[in-house]
C-alpha cells in the first residue's frame, strides 16, 4: 500500500504484485476483491492514526494486524462496538508492537502489554 497512485509503477517495478493507494482506492472493498473476500490474513501497519479503521475491516477472520508506528500522530480510533462492518473480525488480533521510543502500545491500550484478542 501506498498513500498515493504516483508510486504505484515504481512499487510494481520493484516486485509487489498489487498496490493499493490509500488515498485514491477504498482500502477494504479492494483487499476484499484482492483475496476473493476473504479479507488479509496479516497486515502490518506502520502508519496507525485514522486509516487503521480501513486496515482492520479489511482483516479476514482471525487475521493478525501488527500495528508497528506511529507515522500519523493523530489518535486511532478503533470503536469495536458501533457496527459489524468497522468492528474488527471475531477473533481476529491487533498486536501492537514494542520497539525502542514507541510508546504507542501504551497509548493504545494503557492496562495491557499484551496483545488484544477480539471476541
Amino acid at each position: 500500500m501506498t498513500r498515493t497512485g504516483a508510486k504505484r509503477q515504481q512499487l510494481l517495478d520493484a516486485g509487489a504484485d498489487e498496490v493499493i493507494a490509500t488515498a485514491e482506492e477504498d482500502v477494504p472493498a479492494r483487499v476484499r476483491a484482492l483475496t476473493d473476500g476473504q479479507g488479509a490474513r496479516v497486515i502490518f501497519d506502520p502508519v496507525g492514526g485514522t486509516a487503521l479503521a480501513d486496515l482492520v475491516t479489511a482483516a479476514a477472520h482471525e487475521a493478525h494486524l501488527v500495528l508497528y508506528g506511529v507515522l500519523d500522530r493523530t489518535p486511532t480510533p478503533l470503536n469495536v462496538v458501533s457496527s459489524r462492518e468497522s468492528a474488527p473480525r471475531q477473533g481476529a488480533t491487533l498486536l501492537p508492537a514494542v520497539t525502542r521510543g514507541l510508546r504507542h502500545s501504551r497509548e493504545l491500550f494503557p492496562s495491557r502489554a499484551s496483545p488484544t484478542r477480539c471476541a
